[in-house]
């Protein structure tokens, strides 16, 4: 089996990448920068999507969003950032089918105000959430959960083609291309070490700043 990247015990995150550890999730700042200020939010239990969290957890989940979400604002001046969750193991799912990694989930944010609604309607059924708490409701599917322009919803399958779809689908190479870096789409083509050194130096620096 493919070691996990975000099961701190592989070592496939080094140390420096770990912003913030809180009691249940860590952020980080991953491989793959498709655009500098690109970070995580992970359990540190290997749990395959946000949907299947205890629901105790989701009020740290939510609080290190709005931290990031301050990081943001302050060291790259975006009010509305934008937070996806690709959510393949709904359902069950526990590795992905072409790498063999384990899908551990993780909440994804980028420094920019991306239209990823324009991205997926009409491709999948979605609905609208008030926030991380309702993301259970969607665990017997794979999904994508997107914050985009103020606005939360879970886009989930409605047909046998469309739940296969979702569970293989790789939506960073999809952002990428949106966004017009295609080149960035793949962590393994395109690590982004030079971004991901400043996105750990400049939120060193917010950190620091709002613990003083």
């Amino acid at each position: 089996m493919t070691a996990c990247v975000y099961c701190l015990g592989t070592g496939e995150l080094r140390d420096e990448q770990v912003l913030v550890r809180g009691e249940d999730f860590y952020v980080c700042a991953p491989l793959g920068q498709v655009v500098e200020g690109y970070v995580a939010i992970a359990p540190y239990r290997c749990i395959g999507c946000l949907a299947s969290l205890p629901g105790d957890w989701i009020d740290e989940l939510a609080r290190l969003k709005q931290l990031v979400a301050e990081f943001y604002a302050d060291a790259y001046g975006v009010s509305r950032p934008t937070f996806y969750e690709q959510g393949r193991a709904g359902g069950g799912v526990g590795n992905e089918a072409l790498t063999g990694f384990p899908l551990h989930a993780h909440l994804c944010g980028v420094p920019i105000a991306l239209d990823m609604h324009a991205m997926l309607v009409g491709h999948f059924m979605r609905h609208q959430v008030a926030g991380l708490h309702e993301l259970s409701a969607a665990a017997n599917d794979p999904y994508i959960y997107v914050e985009s322009g103020g606005e939360e919803w879970v886009y989930l399958p409605r047909t046998h083609d469309e739940r296969a779809e979702l569970a293989t689908l790789r939506i960073k190479p999809e952002l990428a291309a949106f966004i017009g870096r295609p080149e960035r789409g793949h962590w393994r083509a395109y690590p982004g070490d030079h971004e991901v050194k400043r996105v750990i130096d400049r939120f060193s620096a917010f950190h620091t700043g709002t613990m003083a």
